[in-house]
């Protein structure tokens, strides 16, 4: 996979198995990552699909799109496992965005601080902690 500026964990993964992508974006829609253009089996072509694109906004907003497997932890024995996409995906956009990553513990998927509060991910719920 080809590094868009500004994901450079997401840059680290060579290469992810999705079920779906889309062809003809909207002009304005940045693809973060595409299928390599190629033939396929029996006569047919693999297009330059994206799983995984982008729509900036005036301002500083922006939406992101990512259709592929999720899995909060790699395991690398089951076949077309998350190689971490959906983490560095995190990783990149909240360094973009100015959030530091914080050091997750046993229990927490991801855990970042924002405007003062903590947020914490675990496997069922989102825990906001105010600021003190």
């Amino acid at each position: 996979m080809n590094a868009t500026a500004g994901f450079s964990k997401l840059g680290a993964i060579s290469s992810f198995h999705v079920e779906h992508g889309w062809l003809n974006l909207a002009e304005g829609t940045e693809k973060i990552a595409a299928a390599a253009q190629r033939p396929g089996q029996s006569g047919t072509h693999i297009h330059a699909i994206s799983p995984l694109f982008r729509r900036k906004y005036k301002g500083t907003g922006q939406a992101v799109f990512y259709c592929g497997p999720v899995a909060f932890q790699v395991d690398p024995e089951r076949c077309f496992s998350d190689p971490g996409v959906l983490l560095a995906l995190l990783d990149d956009m909240c360094a973009m965005s100015g959030v530091p990553s914080l050091e997750t513990r046993d229990d927490e998927i991801a855990r970042a601080r924002v405007e003062g509060s903590l947020l914490v991910l675990r496997e069922n719920a989102i825990d906001i902690h105010p600021p003190a």
